[in-house]
């Protein structure tokens, strides 16, 4: 059997690059990049101090970070450089990435080889209990996630502007985090009427509105009545095909459309796509779909696609 040299250190490559991931987590874990966002520079010998470091552990880890780019030294003293900056300071909430990368993501990963032996997750074979449990045991991961879906939520929004939301009254956002997304609805339709619907943990901070409902609860158990849209933004893919179809079926008994958003695979998916759609594997048991297995799980619970573009499905209940 023979290949490349350049196959064999392809994946080399692969293999080691949970050690970049590793330096990244420890430049915020120890507090380094932190330390130094506040007091602009300062010596080795001072992080140690003030983080209470292992002095020579320490030494070796800030030689990394500035390989890495994460730091620069001058003359002794260290300060952070772009990177640094970036991984603290970036509006698309790096720190929370990391964050549950750490936290959930890696094991999540680790337990792929399960996964695809016996189905379910990778996070439930690795730790016992599903990510969601996970999140509510561990407020701080909850908040992490939120942030992250308010970019999803404002990707959704430039996205849907050619959807005809000026033709309902009463618009209800299930699994809506923490309304983002009905927000700016309110502020482009100044007559429209919503409700915000997920888990109590999810919602307990966000303040109803004149216009804007907020219920609590488990989309497995109902969807709150009243609605003549329901909306179901970035939820299907977080699922496998039977609980999908029993969230769209709890959505079917109030015989009103649905707007599905979601990103759709490729026929040939890309690489990122596909690395998509393992994450889903590893972390919440769900899976991307391709339009064609999006419209098989719709007719399975009653639905028929009348309308679509690259971002969203409009579903109406079959007869």
């Amino acid at each position: 059997m023979s290949y490349s040299a350049k196959a064999h250190f392809s994946i080399i490559s692969m293999l080691y690059a949970y050690r970049s991931t590793a330096v990244a987590l420890a430049a915020l874990d120890t507090g380094i990049l932190s330390r130094l966002s506040v007091v602009g520079s300062e010596s080795a010998s001072g992080l140690v101090s003030a983080l209470a470091l292992d002095p020579e552990s320490a030494r070796r880890f800030l030689r990394a970070l500035v390989v890495f780019e994460f730091v620069v030294c001058d003359t002794g003293l260290y300060e952070l450089a772009d990177l640094g900056h970036a991984l603290l300071a970036s509006p698309y909430h790096l720190r929370e990435r990391a964050l549950l990368t750490r936290e959930q993501y890696l094991g999540g990963w680790s337990g792929l080889s399960a996964a695809i032996k016996s189905g379910g997750s990778g996070f439930e074979h690795k730790y016992g209990t599903d990510v969601w449990e996970d999140r509510r045991r561990k407020p701080e991961l909850q908040v992490a996630f939120t942030k992250l879906m308010q970019l999803n939520r404002s990707h959704v929004i430039s996205g849907t502007m050619d959807f005809p939301f000026e033709d309902y009254s009463l618009v209800v956002d299930v699994g809506g985090s923490d309304g983002t997304l009905l927000t700016a609805l309110l502020e482009r339709y100044p007559r429209m009427q919503t409700c915000l619907y997920d888990r109590p943990e999810v919602v307990t901070n966000v303040v109803p509105s004149e216009r804007m409902r907020v219920t609590g609860g488990s989309f497995f158990d109902f969807v709150p009545f009243g609605g003549d849209l329901y909306i179901l933004c970035h939820v299907l893919h977080d699922w496998a095909d039977l609980p999908a179809i029993h969230i769209l079926k709890n959505c079917r008994r109030l015989g009103t459309s649905v707007l599905v958003i979601e990103h759709t695979l490729s026929e040939v998916p890309t690489k990122d796509e596909v690395l998509r759609d393992l994450h889903m594997m590893a972390v919440t048991g769900g899976k991307e779909r391709t339009r064609a297995e999006f419209e098989q799980l719709f007719q399975q619970a009653g639905y028929e696609l009348t309308r679509s573009s690259d971002l969203w499905m409009l579903l109406r209940p079959t007869p």
